[in-house]
């Protein structure tokens, strides 16, 4: 994301392990001074709707004591 006003550059990354994002940019708030100001990426290993939908959708289940790994970077130039 760049914003050409303030020359600022941010720039996302993440893994293979997060197969889905999630992303909110603040259009449905009902104050219109706060559209666009907000964005938020929330990185997900499944889909919004993995719980009723399963593996399909990328469910990751972990039995008791295993653990699970990604990365991700956030970077502003």
């Amino acid at each position: 994301f760049f914003d050409p006003e303030k020359k600022v550059t941010v720039v996302y990354r993440q893994d293979r392990s997060f197969g889905y994002q999630q992303v909110f940019s603040g259009e449905a708030l009902p104050s219109k001074s706060r559209h666009r100001r907000v964005l938020a990426i929330e990185p997900m290993t499944a889909s919004a709707n993995a719980l009723n939908m399963g593996e399909k959708a990328g469910m990751l289940w972990l039995a008791p004591g295993k653990g699970w790994e990604g990365n991700l970077e956030l970077m502003v130039r």
